[in-house]
C-alpha cells in the first residue's frame, strides 16, 4: 500500500514529533526522505537547519523550497539553525535570501554571539 497522507493527516503534535525524530534518523543514516507533499519537504527543510544538516538544507534551496517558508511549528529555517547555534546554515539561508531579523531573537536568547553579530552584519535589528 502507498499511503501519501495529506499535511492534515500529519497535523497532530504527536505525529509531528515523530515526523522529526524519522526524518531526524533517515539523516543521519543517509538515507533520502521521500518527500510525499510540499508541506513534508518544507517541513524537511526546516528541521534539517535545525538539526544543522547544511546538505539536506542545501539540496531543499535547490529543489526550490522558499528560503524563509515557515515550517509546522510556525517558525522558520533560519530560528531553528539560530536557536541551535548551526553558524554555517546560518550563513547559507542568508546567502539565499532569508531575513537575518527572523532569527536574532533565537540566537540573542541561546548566547550565539557570532551569530548574533553575523545576523546583525546583515541587517537584523
Amino acid at each position: 500500500m502507498n499511503y501519501q497522507p495529506s499535511a492534515g493527516a500529519w497535523a497532530t503534535p504527536r505525529s509531528v514529533v515523530r515526523l522529526f525524530v524519522v526524518s531526524a534518523l533517515l539523516g543521519v543514516c543517509g538515507l533520502a526522505v521521500q518527500k510525499h507533499s510540499r508541506w513534508h519537504q518544507r517541513t524537511h527543510f526546516v528541521n534539517a537547519a535545525g538539526l544543522g544538516d547544511i546538505a539536506t538544507v542545501r539540496q531543499c534551496l535547490d529543489d526550490g523550497v522558499n528560503v524563509n517558508t515557515i515550517g509546522w511549528q510556525g517558525t522558520k529555517a533560519i530560528q531553528w539553525a539560530s536557536y541551535n547555534g548551526h553558524e554555517e546554515v546560518v550563513r547559507l539561508l542568508l546567502s539565499r535570501g532569508a531575513r537575518p531579523q527572523d532569527g536574532l531573537k533565537q540566537a540573542e536568547m541561546m548566547h550565539h554571539e557570532s551569530i548574533v553579530r553575523l545576523l546583525l552584519a546583515h541587517g537584523a535589528r
